[in-house]
């Protein structure tokens, strides 16, 4: 399941449950009671008062490794400065939730309007040891029954961590609906665009989930939503991609772009391997569009082995410039072989267009040595004919002394 990119604009709407919880042996048992719009926390056990503490002055200084959630996120709410809130919100998505108000308020994270808020929370909810926290299934199970589908997008992340078996009937509901929009569009109110995308994130849980169980569901709701083609070609890779093949030679507009969502999903390695023929094909055939082949090249080196590289590598040594020529590259470079190495090397050097030769270099960070990294730097910063390549290579040196 990926990061859930959840629509702006949707108020936090109440969760009709009670939990008692305790942060740790020393601090007092909480009984949260939420009803409505009301909200009330009620001390069950409180422990001995403790002398005030001296503001400090900046809430960092109150951050250790062992701060819980609900901590970070109070010194959160209590900050005023943007670098501040970064280093907390960082500090948050490195722990795991261990108590149900560590829960709660990673929820109350998740419902703000900030992207980076949301991915916090998102990154510390999936950090939950699934062996460890399964008491945690009916509180995510709940969820899944609130009117608000951002709360349910959150109760779908802990579900999709914990994979209760109480929650497929609620799943399969929801899989088995028609959607009610092909895709949400800029102008579309949050509260369908985000039942939209719960809908799809359910898809997606699911066919990681029950595998085959759920086939002809996926199929049946790519009908409707085209971007539901990238959740089947992401879970049955070697079966979608023959109706991906026929929507890639369409002229449909709707085929076109299930065709472009199929082909840009991340299906296993080891699926992709079982197709490189048939990858071959497409690559090698100019009736399929460009971008299509260009999306096979980059699958292809992702799964290709040394009789791939070499295949690669005579083809590319046959053609010396052109468009298919572009595209061997392409699978070479995805390969991330180090017979990749000298071409790329051929690209920073004398590649015509700017944004090429940065993108080389930026690979050969991760594939050559420290020393020969920086040789290029100072090449790419010396002589690169493009005045912001060259700035930019002069600041990695910078930085990297």
């Amino acid at each position: 399941m990926r990061t859930l990119p959840v629509f702006v604009g949707l108020a936090l709407v109440s969760i009709l449950s009670t939990f008692l919880f305790a942060a740790d042996s020393t601090s007092p048992s909480y009984q949260v009671i939420n009803e409505g719009e009301e909200v009330s926390v009620q001390i069950v056990d409180r422990p001995e008062p403790r002398e005030p503490s001296i503001a400090l002055a900046s809430p960092l200084d109150r951050v250790t490794r062992d701060t819980p959630i609900t901590v970070l996120m109070q010194l959160y709410r209590e900050s005023y400065k943007p670098e501040d809130q970064a280093r907390l919100l960082e500090a948050t998505a490195g722990r795991r939730p261990r108590s149900l108000a560590d829960l709660q308020a990673l929820m109350g994270l998740f419902m703000k309007e900030d992207q980076n808020a949301r991915a916090t929370a998102e990154t510390s909810l999936r950090r939950i040891d699934a062996e460890r926290e399964r008491g945690f299934a009916p509180f995510f199970l709940n969820l899944l029954e609130n009117e608000d589908p951002v709360v349910r997008l959150f109760g779908l992340i802990g579900v999709d961590r914990l994979r209760p078996e109480q929650a497929l009937p609620s799943l399969l509901k929801t899989a088995r609906t028609p959607f009610q929009l092909e895709k949400p569009a800029l102008n579309t109110a949050p509260r369908p665009a985000n039942e939209w995308l719960f809908q799809y994130q359910t898809l997606d849980v699911l066919a990681s989930w029950q595998g085959e169980k759920v086939f002809d569901i996926v199929n049946e709701r790519v009908k409707e939503s085209p971007d539901v083609a990238k959740v089947a070609s992401t879970w049955y890779w070697k079966a979608a991609l023959p109706r991906l093949l026929r929507w890639s030679r369409s002229k449909k507009r709707e085929d076109q772009t299930r065709a472009l969502a199929g082909w840009h999903a991340n299906p296993p390695i080891e699926a992709i391997k079982s197709t490189r023929e048939a990858l071959w094909d497409v690559l090698d055939t100019e009736r399929y569009p460009v971008d299509i082949r260009h999306q096979a090249a980059l699958k292809l080196g992702l799964a290709a082995d040394d009789s791939d590289l070499d295949r690669l590598l005579e083809l590319r040594s046959k053609m010396p410039s052109g468009e298919t020529r572009v595209l061997y590259d392409a699978a070479l470079f995805a390969s991330r072989s180090e017979r990749a190495v000298p071409i790329l090397v051929e690209y920073v050097q004398s590649h015509p267009d700017a944004s090429a030769r940065a993108g080389a270099l930026t690979q050969l960070s991760a594939m050559v040595s420290p020393e020969r990294y920086r040789e290029l730097l100072r090449l790419m910063a010396d002589s690169d004919p493009d005045a912001e390549n060259r700035s930019r290579a002069q600041r990695t040196l910078e930085l990297s002394r």
